[in-house]
């Protein structure tokens, strides 16, 4: 939620918005910059007790987390597939802005539900989540660098469809704003089980 770690030397690179500064030995810094100081840190001895006392779902990236457990998690499921990708409890990672991401390169429409989802699009949409997401990696969270066939880069209130040119619309899906390209994205019985 727009906040981000910073490694500096000198403090005149502090961030303004920094919520956390830890200096090291070597003369070096680290910054967690939260402008909309929604994030949270927490010093923990053991990462497997905080991931079951906020009872976190598997990490998106973990390589432990394959297809067949995807699958596992998302089963019986009738939430919408992006209030599904959010919900840290099924999914950790993945957050409003990845979701819209990951759902735009799967060409599903937000509002779909996962129980309607057949097996090659669920592994479709595995394989796309781990993409995106490790894109957004490699692109620091930054959305000025992500690729321009993305739509992240296109999020805002002219933005106009990477793949086709059209109208990016945003709506509401489970209180959480969504954008997504209705031409592409559209509701598609295709994705669904038959």
């Amino acid at each position: 939620m727009t906040g981000r770690l910073k490694y500096f030397k000198g403090l005149a690179q502090d961030p303004e918005y920094d919520q956390l500064l830890i200096k090291f030995t070597n003369g070096c810094h680290l910054a967690y910059e939260a402008p909309r100081k929604l994030g949270e840190i927490t010093l923990v001895n053991d990462v497997e007790t905080l991931l079951e006392a906020k009872r976190l779902g598997p990490d998106g990236l973990d390589s432990a987390f394959d297809l067949s457990a995807f699958k596992k998690v998302l089963a019986g499921r009738w939430a919408m597939v992006k209030s599904a990708l959010m919900n840290q409890h099924i999914l950790s990672g993945v957050g409003n802005v990845y979701s819209d991401e990951i759902l735009f390169q799967t060409g599903l429409h937000p509002r779909t539900k996962v129980n309607q989802l057949s097996e090659e699009t669920l592994e479709t949409l595995f394989y796309t989540m781990k993409d995106v997401l490790r894109t957004a990696v490699d692109c620091q969270a930054d959305p000025e660098q992500f690729p321009d066939t993305y739509l992240i880069p296109h999020r805002r209130g002219d933005g106009k469809c990477p793949k086709c040119g059209g109208e990016i619309e945003r709506i509401k899906v489970s209180e959480r704003s969504a954008y997504f390209c209705p031409s592409c994205q559209a509701e598609h019985p295709a994705f669904n089980k038959t």
